[in-house]
């Protein structure tokens, strides 16, 4: 706010300098002078010389100001939300209208699945097109999770895309590994994966109809919604007979149950601007 007044205070400063020297050439053509004295002509560079500092000054504010209007926008767009650091607000029980009553602990600063507890997926209140989800998540030997996005509640069987956490020495399938879109795309075979035991950092991001998959800090898997790559692949997975299924639509973000004991923390998610 103060950047936009001295913008306009400078602005009409220099409005006014530029009116005054159009005024005093005015002047001089009516007077119809063919000779500028040495005092106008004084006049008249100091005149140049302001305006141009004027000019100058105007310009910077300008700059700054939509440097700050612009990063003020970024911020606004790209602001994160945490999640289950204080409570659950912002998820539910997957066709339920509120949280499940167990399975899932709050425990230092993040959340906790118990294993074999019986307490069935959660997913956002909310529903996302555009967006960049992240979470830190752990699991012991033979665990096994899972993040599913763009979910629909219409098909539950089949509800979204699944971003696979597993223990991959349990399974030989590079597509059922973590980081996979899972019984899809596998991803790449050099990702940085930690052991059961130690804490990975995960991150996905959809924008459009491109989607990626991030495991401790390297992107491993890419593809694009509804592209001929994905209707080939769902075609020959046990997806294939699920409509619509590989396709961009507005969903929740799902945490699965799988009876597997895993520890989420630092679960955060910010929309994007469209493409």
């Amino acid at each position: 706010m103060k950047n936009y007044f001295l913008l306009k205070w400078r602005t009409a400063a220099f409005v006014m300098r530029a009116k005054g020297l159009v005024c005093r050439l005015a002047l001089l053509r009516d007077r119809k002078k063919t000779i500028i004295t040495g005092r106008w002509v004084k006049t008249l560079a100091i005149e140049f010389t302001m305006i141009k500092r004027n000019l100058l000054r105007t310009s910077a504010d300008l700059l700054v100001v939509g440097l700050v209007a612009g990063c003020a926008t970024n911020r606004q767009e790209g602001r994160w939300q945490a999640f289950f650091e204080k409570n659950t607000a912002g998820w539910r029980g997957y066709r339920q209208t509120g949280f499940p009553a167990k399975g899932w602990v709050l425990e230092n600063g993040g959340l906790h699945l118990l294993p074999k507890s019986g307490g069935g997926d959660i997913v956002t209140i909310k529903k996302y097109t555009d967006f960049e989800f992240e979470w830190d998540w752990r699991m012991g030997p033979k665990g096994n999770n899972g993040i599913k996005y763009l979910v629909t509640e219409d098909r539950p069987g089949v509800p979204g895309p699944e971003y696979q956490m597993v223990d991959d020495s349990t399974i030989p399938e590079a597509h059922h590994q973590t980081a996979a879109f899972y019984w899809v795309f596998p991803p790449r075979a050099d990702k940085p994966l930690h052991p059961p035991g130690q804490w990975n950092h995960s991150r996905l991001v959809v924008r459009g109809n491109h989607v990626e998959h991030w495991l401790n800090g390297m992107k491993v898997l890419a593809y694009e919604l509804g592209s001929p790559e994905v209707k080939t692949a769902v075609a020959v997975s046990k997806f294939k007979n699920a409509p619509g299924y590989g396709e961009k639509i507005p969903g929740h973000i799902m945490i699965t149950d799988h009876t597997e004991e895993t520890w989420f923390r630092n679960v955060r998610i910010r929309e994007l601007p469209s493409k």
